[in-house]
Formats: C-alpha cells, structure tokens, sequence
C-alpha cells in the first residue's frame, strides 16, 4: 500500500514539474517576444505620459522615478539577454519533463 501511495505521489510531483516548465516556457517566450518587438509591452511597462496631465504634476512624476521600458535590455550575457537565457533553460527542462514523464507512463 505505501509502495503505491509513494508512486502516485511521485507521479504527481512529475505531472507538476512538467506543468511548471511549460508555465516558465510560456512567460520567458512572451518576455523574449516583448523585447523582440514581435509582441506590444503592456501599459505598465510603456514610458508614454497622459495628455491630460497639469505641468506640475507631470514634473513631479519625472523627478520621482525613471521609467524603463520593458523592451530594454539591461543586462547581457555572450550578447544574449537573460530572458532569452531563461527561454532557453525553460525550454530544456519542459522537453526533459516531457521525456520523463512519457518514461513514466511506459513503464506504469
């Protein structure tokens, strides 16, 4: 009965490590095609400023923060950002999941 029990619970842990990897892939892909320019940033990540905004407070807002765009990238490796880095680690762990998880089912 434990034995079981220990197999079902390791095939769960196998089924979320896999759903996991392709939730990383999703978003690593997105955040790539963000600073590609193949996908439009969202709001929250644009440097555009509101028409109807008063000088005062349009002032007040550009000596609070500095705004970065989300395309920008700020930090390199080999000439690759680390999103692309993150895509690519996220890709071989989803199709290593994937090997297993295929494994699993052969052999249960």
């Amino acid at each position: 009965m434990f034995i079981i029990s220990l197999k079902k619970l390791e095939r769960s842990i196998n089924y979320f490590n896999y759903f996991l990897s392709v939730i990383s892939l999703f978003l690593a892909s997105y955040h790539v095609a963000i600073e590609q320019g193949l996908i439009k940033e969202l709001s929250s990540c644009q440097t555009n400023i509101n028409d109807n905004l008063s000088k005062d407070i349009l002032l007040k807002n550009l000596n609070s923060a500095k705004l970065n765009s989300c395309k920008e990238v700020n930090f390199k490796i080999l000439g690759i950002s680390l999103a692309s880095i993150n895509m690519l680690i996220s890709l071989i762990l989803t199709i290593f999941y994937y090997k297993i998880f295929i494994w699993i089912r052969k052999i249960a």
